[in-house]
């Protein structure tokens, strides 16, 4: 009988929802739902981090690769004890699910970028999610990661 791999550590940091840090809560929510799925041994960040890069602007491209640049240099001058680091941006309209996005990086704990990932009205999975909210968002960050980690 084989053993079991463990699976590797990723630290969850809260998402950035419309602009403003989500609570303690939302790293909590986001680390449980991708241990129910198995995908790592995810554990919330102690502290809350809000990154600056701007959300506003038509280039929602642009938007993510900034967002990207900044956390990666945020792991490597603070590298996680985790073997991976998480970070969310989400932005959603409770009304009109076609108003939003889901974006994400993970780095190595090297703050190397090891995933980055948009989504938004255009794309097959975040329509059929139809986010509306922060657990909406959460549901469908897990089944992109799922995804992307096959």
């Amino acid at each position: 009988m084989k053993n079991a791999m463990p699976k590797a550590a990723l630290l969850v940091f809260s998402a950035r929802v419309g602009g403003k840090a989500a609570d303690a809560q939302s790293a909590s929510d986001l680390a449980g739902l991708i241990n129910t799925a198995k995908l790592f041994t995810a554990s919330p960040a102690g502290q809350a981090m809000l990154l600056k890069a701007s959300q506003a602007g038509p280039n929602e491209l642009k938007v993510l690769w900034d967002l990207a640049r900044e956390f990666r240099d945020y792991a490597r001058k603070n590298p996680p004890e985790a073997d991976y680091v998480l970070y969310a941006d989400y932005a959603f309209n409770p009304q009109n699910w076609e108003q939003g996005y889901v974006h994400f990086v993970v780095c190595d704990r090297k703050g190397e970028w090891v995933i980055v990932d948009m989504q938004n009205s255009h794309q097959p999975d975040y329509q059929t999610i139809k986010p509306t909210s922060r657990a909406d968002c959460d549901r469908l960050l897990v089944k992109r990661l799922a995804d992307l980690l096959r």
